[in-house]
């Protein structure tokens, strides 16, 4: 009788272990669903900011033409900085070093200072993995920049059904947190958003790109893929920070402060798509 009761027990620990795990599987689904769904949102949100800042560019750059009798007028970075502004409600802060009699932007400086993301244009490639929160998103977002490393001879939807790949093994793996299924769901959402409007936005000729920058000057001569990809990857990197206390973009050694804005994260990677344009093919 005691073997028959030991069994029992036994039998019911094992049924409640197995109710157990077959529960956690809605219930995974329905997070994950829900970060998939706030991925496409954020993504979706990011590229009408993107495509709104392009039409004002644009507009700005015929009024300047008028005004300049330039035909091929390129916007200063300032001006960049007012398109951001004026299209996302985030007022960029450029944060001089011989500026120490500005008290705003000491404080700002003070308030941020190793607690703010900092995103480094002055790269040839944006690596997503530098960004990784842990060993395991870095794993995943290494496989991100390697295929975008080597995307040369790869069309977008090659390029997507990749990282539609790398997607579906960070939500299979038993061992991925939420945070970490978030953040590499949110950037690679964003990436695929920005790598399709870049595909029909970047121009073709770039000669008539000018700045004394060295790093613009070297940008000029890259091939379109990878000024393609370059663009993507700051877009997607900006898509996989919180935004909560803003961010630090450094381009052409000029450290920018991006605050937290009206429109949330959507803004600032969007802010960080058009100011990696001005490496990339201004």
């Amino acid at each position: 009788m005691k073997k028959i009761s030991y069994l029992f027990v036994i039998s019911v620990v094992a049924l409640l272990s197995c109710e157990k795990n077959e529960v956690a599987k809605p219930n995974d689904y329905a997070v994950i669903e829900s970060i998939k769904s706030k991925a496409t949102a954020l993504s979706n949100r990011h590229d009408s900011l993107v495509i709104e800042m392009l039409k004002l560019e644009k507009h700005k750059k015929y009024q300047k033409a008028k005004s300049t009798n330039n035909a091929n007028p390129k916007l200063n970075l300032n001006e960049m900085l007012d398109v951001i502004e004026e299209v996302t409600g985030i007022a960029p802060l450029i944060l001089k070093e011989d500026d120490a009699d500005n008290s705003e932007v000491q404080k700002i400086k003070g308030k941020i200072a190793g607690n703010t993301p900092v995103i480094n244009l002055d790269n040839e490639f944006i690596r997503m993995s530098d960004y990784a929160n842990s060993a395991l998103s870095k794993k995943y977002l290494e496989r991100v920049d390697q295929l975008l490393m080597y995307s040369e001879y790869k069309c977008y939807d090659d390029i997507v059904s990749e990282i539609n790949q790398v997607q579906y093994e960070v939500i299979a793996d038993i061992n991925a947190p939420e945070e970490d299924i978030k953040l590499i769901i949110n950037a690679t959402e964003v990436l695929k958003g920005s790598l399709k409007i870049w595909e029909n936005v970047l121009p073709t000729d770039y000669s008539q790109a000018r700045d004394s920058k060295a790093l613009v000057n070297k940008a000029l001569k890259w091939p379109r893929w990878l000024k393609w990809v370059f663009v993507g990857a700051a877009d997607a990197v900006g898509g996989s920070i919180s935004w909560f206390s803003g961010a630090t973009i450094t381009i052409m050694n000029v450290p920018i402060y991006l605050p937290p804005g009206p429109v949330g994260a959507a803004g600032g990677a969007a802010a960080v798509s058009v100011l990696a344009t001005i490496i990339a093919f201004q």
